[in-house]
């Protein structure tokens, strides 16, 4: 059975929107690559930071415990704060490039537990921006954009670190790396028509009678949202 179309902001600009998602995109594949090249260059890594195969992997298996802090977006997520969780993790794996120039054990560690925070984190927000700005009909096709960051990061960002290192050494990889997520994130920032925000789409809440709880609809001048009384008595207004 398919799911009716609810999304608060079905009718906003097509093109406002594809660039919107192309923003996400883009931003994504840069912290996905700050994450991906690290398995493609462990011998260069190695040498380095002066260390292991063994010991880089472990700090990179023990560093995806990051992870979990998504469980801890997701309240800030529901209250339509998804630019500010887009610019928060692509600043961290900024900072996490940049710690990482420091060329010792301790400084990539703490470099990948911040780059993989961020990139979880980053993941989230994109899914549940797209989950709520975008209709039940083209759902699927943009999540399915969104996630083809995961491939465009290694084949077109895995050539260019590569030719830096080269040429540079290593450091320039992490260079280059902490200015691409700087700038993906001033363009999060500063994308229009509320990219990330939910300035039109907000919940007001006020006293209803408990007896009256049960969904209705409530038409305004301007458009019609979907309303319902919660379990406490309250109304919630999208």
């Amino acid at each position: 059975m398919q799911e009716p179309d609810n999304s608060p902001n079905l009718h906003s600009n097509k093109r406002s929107d594809l660039r919107e998602l192309a923003t996400l995109t883009a931003s994504k594949s840069t912290s996905n690559l700050a994450l991906r090249w690290i398995t493609a260059f462990l011998p260069t890594l190695e040498r380095a930071f002066s260390t292991t195969t063994g010991t880089l992997t472990s700090i990179l298996g023990l560093a995806e415990l990051g992870g979990l802090s998504t469980t801890l977006v997701g309240r800030t997520l529901d209250r339509g704060r998804h630019r500010l969780i887009f610019v928060a993790s692509l600043l961290l794996v900024t900072a996490s490039s940049v710690i990482a120039l420091g060329g010792s054990i301790a400084t990539f560690s703490i470099s990948m537990v911040l780059l993989l925070v961020g990139v979880s984190n980053l993941t989230v927000a994109g899914i549940a921006y797209i989950g709520e700005r975008v209709s039940y009909s083209s759902r699927g096709r943009a999540i399915g954009t969104f996630e083809t960051s995961w491939a465009l990061s290694l084949l077109l960002g895995a050539p260019i670190l590569a030719f830096l290192i080269d040429r540079y050494g290593w450091r320039a990889a992490y260079v280059a790396l902490a200015l691409l997520n700087g700038l993906a994130a001033l363009s999060v920032n500063a994308c229009s028509a509320g990219c990330g925000s939910n300035e039109e789409n907000f919940t007001i809440w006020w006293p209803a009678p408990e007896r009256l709880a049960a969904p209705y609809r409530i038409c305004g001048s301007s458009r019609c949202g979907n309303e319902h009384f919660r379990g406490d008595g309250r109304l919630a207004v999208r």
